[in-house]
């Protein structure tokens, strides 16, 4: 086999470790197999804030966000969440203005606890899981408001929440990867008092697919790992800085990175080589569980699992 053949041979098989690709024996013969489901094994869900404008009183309208958080996990000693109200238009320019309420993390707690904001920026409400760690100055991206709040927040499209490092010193929403909210959430200008659920920018209701890994007769995998399209969304489309990444996680709770990956429009795997392909060299036990997480692109812990898992499934062993 000359060279340029062998280059190819090599990229088929990458390939076929990325995408659906069959084996001689085709679903025959014994294999490890799973199936990764919405939630699956692992009962996280989306984050989820809601928010509603209020008046402080002070003499400014709609000068106030309330928020109730909910499955927002803390982000680690490194990490931020950053609270935003967004000017689509920016007046006359195409280019979105920035208006930061501040940046805090929670607490993981044991009953409900509730901290009050700063009083013209926003509160939690009761019906709020979690708890408030810190919350930050106030922002902007546009020089002129950088020191005006109060505003009449009725003037804005939207409210975002990003995920920052905590060394990020800008004023824009997400990191060195570009514009990258977490949750996003559309303003009624009709009734700026509407409550506004921030929802995950792209849809995952459409997302599973399955495993399968051929073994021989003494249980060690082929080498040939048949994925089926996921379904996930490419997240590049939905102008989210944010990425999928593979876990391996056993039945005691510990887990190991597998690595990152992004899918094209289909919802294949678009990574070469693929992570996947490491489950073809990974000895598998009883219990194992497969996770596939949503992580920011500039992650504030690169090496902790972010609780975002839109699939999951357990192995089953033949």
């Amino acid at each position: 086999m000359n060279r340029h053949l062998t280059h190819l041979a090599a990229a088929l098989l990458l390939l076929c470790m990325a995408t659906a690709c069959g084996s001689s024996g085709g679903d025959s013969g014994p294999a490890i197999t799973v199936a990764l489901t919405p939630g699956g094994t692992i009962a996280t869900g989306a984050p989820s804030v809601t928010a509603q404008i209020v008046s402080s009183g002070g003499g400014t309208a709609n000068d106030e966000l309330r928020l109730t958080l909910g499955q927002l996990p803390p982000l680690g000693n490194d990490g931020r969440y950053q609270l935003w109200v967004v000017d689509q238009l920016s007046g006359i320019s195409s280019l979105a203005t920035f208006i930061s309420f501040g940046r805090f993390n929670t607490e993981l707690t044991t009953s409900l606890a509730f901290t009050a904001l700063p009083a013209t920026t926003a509160q939690l409400v009761p019906g709020s899981q979690g708890q408030v760690a810190l919350f930050g100055p106030i922002e902007s991206n546009e020089a002129a408001l950088s020191a005006a709040l109060p505003v009449d927040l009725g003037d804005y499209d939207a409210i975002w929440l990003s995920v920052e490092e905590g060394s990020d010193t800008d004023v824009i929403p997400g990191g060195a990867s570009g514009v990258a909210p977490l949750l996003v959430g559309a303003l009624d200008r009709t009734d700026p008092t509407t409550v506004v659920t921030l929802v995950f920018p792209a849809t995952l209701g459409g997302a599973g697919g399955s495993i399968r890994i051929p073994v021989d007769d003494t249980g060690v995998p082929t080498g040939t790992v048949e994925l089926s399209s996921l379904g996930l969304p490419r997240l590049a489309d939905t102008g989210a800085a944010f990425t999928y990444e593979l876990w391996l996680q056993n039945g005691q709770g510990s887990r190991a990175s597998l690595g990152r990956f992004n899918v094209d429009a289909a919802g294949r795997v678009a990574t070469i080589p693929s992570p996947f392909g490491a489950l073809a060299t990974t000895a598998l036990a009883t219990g194992d569980q497969l996770l596939i997480s949503i992580e920011p692109l500039d992650d504030p812990e690169p090496d902790t699992l972010y609780p975002f898992i839109p699939l999951s499934g357990q192995f089953v062993l033949p």
